[in-house]
Order: structure tokens, then C-alpha cells, then sequence
């Protein structure tokens, strides 16, 4: 079992972060590198919409792409010097799914942590579950950790 490079979803949410626990916690036990990763998706343009309005939305979507990488660099380091592991901040832009599998099958992954939003009826049929795609996509082991106010029933 090589568990060199352990990989970290995040979406950038409060639920997501109930798996850096477990990723920290595998990392310390193999000496692992994390690679702490978050997938901008960029929203969908039609074709026919305005050129200004192209323009604006393009700006605000490269703003909020630096934003992204600003926020998990400074959230990647904060934890890398507070556990005392190597901490690798990544902001991909894309599909999630696709971007995930691809950055796990370059680097050779030997784990992925992902935390669930444990949406259920029309919201999961709707939105589906990153972290149950993950699971049937992956060629590694992964990990799936549902937030804790999700494990306690509220």
C-alpha cells in the first residue's frame, strides 16, 4: 500500500472540511504529502449572450479563481505549520469528477478523502453526490466522511 500523496477534496465549505481530520491523520501515520484539492467549475455560458455581459462574467470568473487559490494557500499553510505535515494547496478549473480523477491518476494517489453534504430526495437527485461518484470512478481507495451534524442526526 503506497500512501505517499493522499488526496483532500474541498469545495471550500464548512461540510468539506470534516474530512481534513482523516486526511491529516493518515498523513501523519504514513508520511504523506497532502495534496488539498479544489475544482472551480466554471458556470456555463450561452452562446447569444451579450459581449459585455460575456466580458463581466468572464472577469468575475478569473477574480473568483484567484480568490479560490488565495483562500485554500493560506488555509493549506495554516494547517501544514499547525499538524506539522506537507500541505500542497491545488485549484483546478473544470468538471469536479473529471479533474479529481485525472490529478489522482498523475500523481498517483494512494488515497482520496472527501467529505459528503449528505443531501437526500430531490436535492440528491438533482445535484447527485461528488463524493459517490468519486467512489465508483476512483482507482484508488477513498475515503468518504459525512459531517459530523450529518452523523448526529440534525
Amino acid at each position: 500500500m503506497d500512501l505517499k500523496t493522499i488526496i483532500l477534496t474541498t469545495d471550500l465549505s464548512e461540510n468539506a472540511s470534516a474530512a481534513t481530520p482523516y486526511a491529516v491523520a493518515l498523513a501523519k501515520k504514513f508520511g504523506s504529502t497532502v495534496h488539498w484539492v479544489h475544482v472551480f467549475e466554471e458556470p456555463h455560458l450561452y452562446s447569444g449572450v451579450a459581449d459585455g455581459i460575456v466580458i463581466g462574467v468572464s472577469s468575475w470568473i478569473s477574480e473568483a479563481h484567484r480568490a479560490s487559490q488565495k483562500n485554500l494557500t493560506e488555509m493549506a499553510k495554516a494547517l501544514a505549520d499547525r499538524e506539522q505535515i506537507e500541505v500542497k494547496p491545488v485549484v483546478l478549473r473544470g468538471n469536479v469528477l473529471t479533474e479529481i480523477m485525472k490529478y489522482a491518476e498523475k500523481h498517483q494517489a494512494g488515497c482520496i478523502v472527501t467529505a459528503t453534504h449528505g443531501r437526500t430526495g430531490l436535492s440528491h437527485a438533482v445535484h447527485g453526490s461528488v463524493a459517490e461518484r468519486i467512489v465508483r470512478m476512483s482507482t484508488c481507495p477513498v475515503l468518504s466522511v459525512r459531517p459530523k451534524a450529518i452523523q448526529a442526526g440534525k
